[in-house]
């Protein structure tokens, strides 16, 4: 942010304990270090063994974590450190990799924002976030599972003299590997992103890519943000940056309105955008291709004390901070509405590489072009032109201006971070400048792009394409159960719809259902002989059954097309190699790379058949090919050992991410898949013995005896996930008896959709399990998917262990929303008793104490009562308002009108220790009724009449939003401006998008059965009823 928190910085590293290593010195400036630094942090901790198909399927095996300190200690966490004469970015590799911030060195400006504390929030996917920085994000939607836990990583000197620093992970649901370069160059005043993200699967995933940047958010900062238009989560097109009230958008000050805001802009070809601070003259961008990275997103907190309250939550002393995104994608995704924008997928065996840099810019007053060596503004007076360049790098370079005809130039030499200003005669009419030395190139009146994202008309017919439409996008937003249903829907009416084929074979596939996967393509093949996709799925159906023949004929034809070529070919030649057909799987190995010579499957079979054909040189050739793409390829690690090349230490070193015991059983999995199980075997015995790799070496061994780890061992974080687990497991259960082994079996098949029989595992255990744990997942899994019974699991979970406030909560809460609250309440009052930090548990105690009317006793509580929220958290709102509108309704029961009085007012304030800070337009028309009421009863008619006055204005303004408190509206409207204004408000209420809701039938229903609003305690109390309800 400035200079003064950089020195902060400075003074945190010198009192702090370092252990620093230094790898390169390339120059007196130009550095990598490693160190452990000793960080002011507010962890996380506490997870949740639940697996997360029971309440999120798309993140299943990861787990999430729940509990978030509200102190910070110092912890212990390791940084590297890229550093030139410029610029100094930091990277923290056991927080998701990502870049913590970026200063340059010549202004302290954090061109990437840095927080000085790690103050982890319930944010992500699993929980765990930290603000500032660069997160990079990988998988389907949101922030990423692993953004806030260690990633592997490696620090390299690049033959130019660059440093680089390497993070790195899987993402376990789709098994694809994704890799973020972070290059420093010696000579430049920006650094660079080098994204890798492979999809090493036969099949399609999701696709979903957006590198988080976050800067600083002050009054004068301004967005130069190409583009005409801006799109909403759901693919809605709106104006930018000047809005239908005529507020500019890419001012920051002038987004004061309405929620937090993400604008996806759009409509301009062009490689860059960034924001600039008017005040100190600096300011940060980013650059990338257009067609590698078409996506620019801003994300602003709520401007009001609902976004500011997550700069204390997120931060100590840094600030309020935005971010601006850049993505593979226009927009990022969100399932629902109907538009040209659906789920992006990830083709098999496909490597997508792109590259991004990052850049602070200053001495210029805007960005009106960018690209990866400078950027340019270009300032106007009545007869002069100034063109204002921030160079990234040293160039000798002409500077053009191109107007009618017309051309003007002068000569320039820059350095690294050097700024100019060059004046020419202003132009008469649109104008070029070209800037050649730093590859910038400013268009006056840049042509916009002809794309519609708005609607046409056909699309609001429900055709059979349609049905298959949203069934494609289902399995990509890995909504596996919906995209089954339709497509079966689809198939049913048209059974000859070989595309909805392909993707039912497809999911079938996907979920282990090998036959009925094989049975579908098949069907489809008897339809058309030479369909690609249905030859493919057919084919990695017979795969999958170990059916060489059938698979080999069925992935021939398929790889004719160029959709497959590479995919198919890979697929055959691991099949060769299988059957230790070696030349053969060379040949189809090099038709696979032959067509796509990124295909990492391909480069490792390449690398291991030149092994195993006693070609080591080439092999060792293959694995740099390898490393170039992947520098944290764990098969080039393994396979450099096997070529004596490095040691066990390597091996180690390579798998430091938060679940090592995964990646090694990855890597042992590819050569299993490759009847290569020796080196699978020797690879999980290097590896950490967890319960889920043993039971794999148990099976590869064909060891029975080493079956008894199940007997010795917790279930408790043990999710098995891969469709190769399901053979592995069935062998176990075969050949032990142990509960544990069904229930492994069961898991895997719930983590593979397939629901049914992994019920009925779950059911056919019955009460043979002797630990509590089980009950409690089978009862919350029973519950999600309405199975009766399960009440009895939880009950026996908390029977049983008591103390553990999960199972409490989950009962308790179970019994709150069965309608016994006073159970609930003797239950959650004992886990909020054993533990007053435990919020999750405090809520759920005063949502009782409201459901039995004793309101007092939930304001107590609440006043000591500390939630931490999650994003758009609102529920410590709605209990603390429920709890002071309650009270004060008792006592205007009792004719209390003070106190009322005094319990409505204390209504209207927000204490930001329940999680949530006041937004702009709260709805607080029910506390102002009540105090109308009061007024009016008092006598104080025109105080009354000002409230009213108020409430009907605010209803107007609300109109598109569907809500009880419309009624309160209709009142205040029949009191302040008479009945033609509200028949004007009902027509308008009802031909909103919620008219035909029965919320809005029922309030205007109210109206219409008691039209006269009477100021009087039985009227009000009739009131309440129905808005409670």
């Amino acid at each position: 942010m400035n200079l003064s928190k950089h020195q902060l910085s400075l003074k945190l590293m010198i009192t702090t304990l370092i252990w620093a290593y230094s790898y390169f010195a390339i120059a007196q400036e130009q550095k990598i270090t490693e160190a452990t630094i000793n960080y002011p942090t507010y962890y996380f901790g506490d997870p949740n063994p639940l697996p997360a198909f029971v309440f999120n399927p798309k993140i299943y095996p990861y787990y999430k974590f729940q509990g978030y300190e509200f102190e910070k200690a110092n912890k212990d966490f390791k940084v590297v450190t890229l550093e030139n004469e410029w610029v100094e970015v930091q990277v923290f590799p056991e927080v998701g990799g990502k870049v913590w911030g970026a200063v340059d060195k010549s202004n302290g400006n954090e061109f990437i924002y840095k927080n000085e504390v790690a103050k982890f929030r319930n944010i992500a996917m699993r929980g765990p976030w930290t603000s500032g920085g660069i997160e990079f994000n990988f998988g389907v939607i949101g922030h990423h599972p692993g953004t806030g836990t260690p990633t592997d990583y490696r620090l390299d000197e690049l033959p130019d003299g660059s440093v680089m620093c390497t993070v790195g992970g899987i993402d376990l649901p789709s098994r694809t590997q994704w890799r973020v370069k972070i290059i420093l160059p010696k000579d430049q005043s920006a650094f660079t992103t080098k994204a890798v993200w492979y999809n090493p699967t036969e099949t399609e995933q999701a696709y979903y890519n957006w590198m988080t940047a976050a800067a600083a958010a002050k009054q004068d900062l301004v967005f130069f943000t190409p583009g005409d238009q801006y799109l909403t989560h759901g693919g809605m097109a709106k104006p930018w940056p000047i809005d239908p009230l005529n507020r500019d958008l890419s001012q920051y000050k002038e987004n004061n309105f309405g929620p937090s805001k993400s604008y996806h802009v759009i409509g301009e070809y062009n490689d860059f955008f960034g924001g600039y601070y008017q005040n100190s003259d600096a300011g940060f961008g980013h650059w990338g291709r257009y067609d590698e990275i078409p996506g620019q997103k801003l994300w602003l907190w709520n401007l009001s004390r609902a976004g500011g309250i997550w700069e204390d939550l997120l931060t100590d002393n840094d600030g309020q901070y935005i971010e601006y995104q850049a993505g593979r994608l226009y927009v990022q995704y969100f399932p629902g509405e109907e538009n040209p924008i659906s789920q992006a997928t990830f083709d098999p065996h496909l490597t997508d590489q792109w590259t991004e840099v990052w850049f602070p810019v200053k001495e210029i007053g805007g960005i009106k072009e960018a690209s990866p060596f400078g950027a340019l503004n270009v300032v106007e007076t009545d007869n002069k032109l100034e063109v204002k360049i921030n160079a990234f790098k040293s160039s000798a370079t002409p500077v053009t201006i191109n107007s009618n005809g017309k051309t003007q130039s002068q000569s320039l030499e820059t350095v690294p971070n050097g700024t100019y200003t060059l004046t020419f005669e202003k132009p008469s009419g649109d104008y070029t400048i070209d800037v050649p030395g730093l590859e910038l190139h400013f268009n006056f009146q840049p042509p916009l792009i002809n794309r519609s994202f708005d609607n046409p008309k056909v699309i609001s017919q429900n055709t059979l394409e349609k049905t298959f439409l949203k069934a494609k996008d289902a399995q990509r937003y890995r909504d596996y159960p919906l995209a089954e249903t339709l497509l079966k829907e689809v198939l049913e009416k048209d059974p000859l719809h070989l595309e909805a084929r392909k993707e039912l074979s497809f999911l079938y596939y996907r979920n282990g259902k090998y036959d009925k996967g094989l049975s579908i393509a098949n069907t489809g093949l008897q339809i058309d002989a030479y369909h690609n996709g249905l030859n493919y799925t057919a084919g990695i159906a017979y795969m999958a059954g170990k059916d060489w023949i059938n698979s080999k004929e069925h992935l021939g034809w398929a790889a004719r097309s160029s959709a497959y070529r590479s995919s198919a070919n890979t697929l055959l030649a691991q099949i060769h190699l299988i059957e230790k057909k070696y030349d053969d799987a060379k040949h189809y190995n090099d038709i696979a790379l032959k067509y796509n010579s990124e295909n990492i499957n391909a480069l490792s079979q390449k690398t291991i058949l030149q092994r195993i054909m006693g070609e080591p040189e080439n092999g060792l050739k293959t694995i740099e090919e390898i490393e170039a793409i992947d520098p944290l390829n764990h098969l080039a690690v393994y396979e450099r050992l096997l070529l004596g090349k490095n040691n066990a230490t390597a091996m180690a070193q390579a798998h430091r991410s938060e679940l090592p015991y995964q990646t090694f059983l990855e890597l042992a999995l590819f050569y299993h898949n490759r009847n290569l199980d020796s080196d699978a075997i020797k690879i999980l015995e290097m590896g950490p013995s967890t319960l889920l790799n043993k039971l794999w070496l148990a099976y590869l061994n064909q060891d029975k005896t080493a079956l008894s780890a199940l007997e010795k061992e917790s279930i408790a974080f043990v999710f098995p996930f891969r469709k190769e687990s399901l053979n592995m497991l069935d062998w176990v259960v075969a050949n032990h008896s142990s509960w544990k082994a069904k229930y492994l079996l069961g898991t895997n098949l719930l983590g593979r959709s397939q629901t049914a029989k992994g019920i009925q595992i779950f059911i056919d255990l019955g009460q043979s399990p002797k630990d509590h744990l089980f009950y409690y997942i089978r009862g919350m899994l029973f519950k999600e998917h309405q199975r009766a019974g399960y009440q009895k699991d939880l009950q026996f979970a908390y029977s049983q262990s008591p103390k553990n406030w999960r199972y409490a909560f989950s009962l308790a809460e179970d019994l709150f929303k069965a309608g016994d609250a006073l159970a609930a309440k003797k239950i959650i009052q004992k886990t909020y008793k054993q533990d007053k930090d435990n919020y999750f548990a405090g809520m759920l105690l005063a949502q009782t104490l409201n459901a039995l009317g004793q309101f007092d006793k939930t304001i107590d509580l609440l006043k000591d009562l500390r939630i931490l929220p999650y994003e758009h958290a609102t529920e410590g709102r709605k209990i603390y308002t429920e709890a002071y509108v309650g009270s004060a309704l008792q006592q205007l029961a009792k004719n209390q009108h003070e106190q009322a009085q005094s319990h409505l007012e204390t209504a209207l304030l927000w204490p930001e220790q329940l999680g949530v800070g006041k937004p702009f337009d709260p709805e607080e028309r029910w506390e102002h009724f009540l105090l109308a009421f009061i007024d009016q009863n008092r006598g104080e008619k025109n105080k009354a009449q000002s409230a009213l006055e108020s409430i009907a204005q605010f209803s107007k303004a609300q109109l598109f939003r569907s809500s009880k408190n419309h009624l309160l509206g209709i009142y205040a409207l029949h009191q302040s401006q008479g009945e033609k204004e509200v028949q004007q408000f009902i027509e308008q209420l009802l031909a909103a998008d919620h008219g035909s809701s029965d919320t809005t039938k029922r309030l205007i229903q109210f109206y219409y059965n008691n039209t006269e609003l009477k100021w009087n305690k039985a009227f009000i109390m009739k009131l309440a009823s129905f808005l409670k309800k």
